[in-house]
């Protein structure tokens, strides 16, 4: 890097703006009503925090938290799921909530009835968030059968615990927020602008956020363990961790080229290549495909 910028010679420098880019645009109303998000991911940020406080506790007494019995009501099974579910949760909020209020502001523009949607979202997600932390329970209680458990409880897997109902459930939530977003950015998308690059790489990696949970439906309730470890590590550092890495560069990318930071031909290659490191390591450290 350092012989690259030594050998680029001196660069104008970058303009100033006269005053914060930023601090002059208002909020539409569904940027507004994306506030209820961030809320949701301080609440569910907490949570984790204290049910990984109960379940580090659990390995000194067993099945007590501070003499009581809580592991008669949350035993530890729960309360470990609930913790690592909960991560997921709350990250995948964080960058919904983010798309759906950067969109409008890159753009300029507040398509009809979107503010509706922003909000119909969230209640979805509510709705995923306790309704498979419920079912996980009553899984852990022995009050949902075997049969049953796949579909509507918990698979016991770590990340993708929800039953195979919540995750459907989930990824249309997620094909919703992409049609969200994509109304949205539209106008931005087709408007030729020195930082269209950067919002094309927004929208792409918005796609692959909605698409790629797919992977969590590729096995059933009887494929072989290590088949569905395999499309569990595809969508755990794939989903989670690369394209989610993807969005938020871009999004910081477009920021700073917003404050006049950065110039947006800097940005473009910076999220370029960044991506390419991303997803490169991700897929290269893959797990070899199961024998058929």
């Amino acid at each position: 890097m350092i012989g690259y910028h030594a050998r680029q010679g001196a660069h104008e420098p970058q303009p100033v703006p006269a005053s914060d880019p930023l601090l002059g645009t208002s909020a539409t109303p569904s940027m507004k009503a994306t506030g209820k998000y961030f809320l949701t991911v301080i609440g569910l940020f907490l949570a984790q925090i204290g049910l990984g406080a109960i379940t580090a506790h659990y390995a000194v007494e067993g099945r007590a938290f501070f003499g009581i019995p809580l592991a008669d009501v949350l035993p530890y099974t729960v309360t470990r799921t609930w913790h690592t579910q909960l991560g997921v949760y709350w990250i995948a909020t964080a960058w919904l909530g983010t798309g759906l209020y950067i969109a409008p502001l890159l753009s300029g523009h507040e398509p009809k009835l979107q503010r509706l949607g922003v909000n119909l979202l969230w209640l979805a997600l509510l709705v995923v968030v306790v309704g498979s932390s419920f079912s996980g329970w009553l899984t852990a209680m022995h009050k949902i059968g075997v049969d049953r458990s796949f579909w509507f409880g918990s698979q016991n897997l770590e990340f993708t615990a929800p039953g195979r109902f919540w995750q459907i459930l989930l990824f249309a939530g997620l094909l919703f927020w992409l049609l969200l977003m994509g109304r949205a950015l539209w106008p931005a998308l087709t408007r030729p602008s020195e930082s269209r690059g950067l919002i094309a790489m927004v929208f792409v990696s918005a796609i692959c956020i909605g698409l790629f949970y797919a992977s969590s439906l590729s096995w059933s309730a009887h494929t072989h363990y290590s088949i569905i470890e395999y499309w569990r590590w595809w969508l755990v550092h794939l989903w989670v961790e690369g394209f989610f890495e993807v969005f938020a560069t871009a999004v910081i990318a477009l920021i700073f080229t917003r404050l006049g930071l950065v110039p947006a031909a800097s940005a473009n290659r910076a999220v370029v290549f960044s991506t390419i490191v991303f997803l490169f390591g991700t897929i290269s450290t893959s797990p070899a495909p199961p024998p058929p």
